[in-house]
């Protein structure tokens, strides 16, 4: 059996809670944010019950296909999902305001490979399977960061 990866980030923001989930809800922009992400059919929106299906290219020779299921969202404060395709488990984003100006958001997530050459390569080339799914999310907070400069 493969493990599961499983990631706990918690990132400082410099704007506000609101700013925040402002800007992280605007699924609209999602495509210009972030590069490497090929497709994005973002549903009803940010949304409890929503489904987004998302096709992925990491900087390695494959593309990750999956589905985003909001399970819950509670607007400003956190979201839960669970995830279902070529990668499939459960993931969590909670909003924390540290002062007026700042915040904390925390992405917790566990994700085990479902796609055939994803659990090979899972088996064999962990650590460069653990690499591109951590270089997804770092370089989805630099960009996003990027283009929401206040």
């Amino acid at each position: 059996m493969i493990q599961p990866i499983r990631s706990d980030r918690d990132w400082a923001f410099d704007m506000t809670a609101r700013q925040l989930w402002n800007d992280i809800t605007a699924t609209d922009r999602y495509a210009d944010w972030w590069p490497w992400l090929q497709q994005f059919d973002r549903g009803d929106g940010f949304v409890s019950g929503a489904t987004w299906r998302c096709e992925v290219s990491p900087p390695l020779p494959y593309v990750v296909r999956f589905t985003v299921h909001l399970e819950e969202v509670t607007p400003l404060k956190a979201v839960t999902a669970r995830v279902t395709g070529d990668v499939e488990g459960s993931a969590r984003l909670v909003i924390d305001p540290t002062s007026r100006r700042t915040c904390h958001a925390r992405l917790i997530s566990d994700l085990a490979p479902k796609d055939r050459w994803l659990r090979v390569a899972g088996l064999f080339a962990r650590p460069v399977v653990r690499w591109g799914h951590d270089w997804v999310l770092d370089r989805g907070r630099e960009q996003f960061i990027e283009h929401n400069d206040s």
